[in-house]
């Protein structure tokens, strides 16, 4: 079980998503904005394996951005 425990796993924050075609792909540089349909203040999903976890808001620790989780386990669709 120690072993098991000591696995690293790749967490990832989501922001928001969003399909954009081929073309507006290949015009993108450097200062282009993609808008997304999701408020500013509407939780993040926090993902482990592609899949949703838990959802929270960002939060400020010293320098970086952090994830202050508000629900953990059982997430339905946001």
């Amino acid at each position: 079980l120690n072993r098991i425990l000591k696995i690293k796993v790749p967490v990832i924050v989501k922001l928001a998503e969003r399909k954009i075609g081929v073309q507006d792909v290949m015009r993108l540089a450097s200062g282009s904005i993609i808008e997304f349909d999701k408020h500013a203040d509407e939780q993040l999903e926090l993902m482990i394996n592609n899949q949703t976890i838990a959802v929270g808001v960002t939060v400020k620790v010293g320098e970086n951005f952090g994830l202050k989780l508000s629900q953990v386990g059982e997430v339905r669709e946001l």
